[in-house]
């Protein structure tokens, strides 16, 4: 309802493209979101193992 109308938000265009087919823009999104959470978490999971290396020495 925030939305004007004729438009729509990235997680309804990737639902919607369930029924129709995935488009190449949706699956480059798709690949990028899943790229950066991924990197996100490496990053956080390789900042955290340093921090307890350094409390147990």
């Amino acid at each position: 309802f925030l939305i004007p109308t004729g438009t729509s938000t990235l997680p309804i265009e990737i639902y919607s493209s369930i029924k129709f087919g995935f488009t190449p823009e949706i699956n480059a999104i798709s690949t990028i979101i899943l790229s950066l959470s991924l990197l996100i978490i490496l990053l956080t999971a390789g900042i955290m193992e340093s921090s307890f290396k350094g409390l147990f020495k």
